[in-house]
């Protein structure tokens, strides 16, 4: 995925640790919390790049 967006203003972030890491029941998708861990990672990534204004 990282050959296909190279060149282009596109940011990968890559959540599998988070994903594979936490301590709920092992399964192929994250469950609520590590996705609501997700979204709050992003937010506060996208809110740094707005104040810094690389946005």
């Amino acid at each position: 995925m990282r050959a296909t967006f190279q060149g282009i203003n596109v940011a990968i972030i890559d959540v599998w640790q988070m994903t594979s890491c936490h301590y709920s029941k092992e399964n192929i998708h994250p469950n609520p919390t590590v996705i609501r861990n997700e979204i709050d990672f992003i937010a506060v990534i996208h809110q740094s790049c707005l104040n810094a204004h690389f946005c």
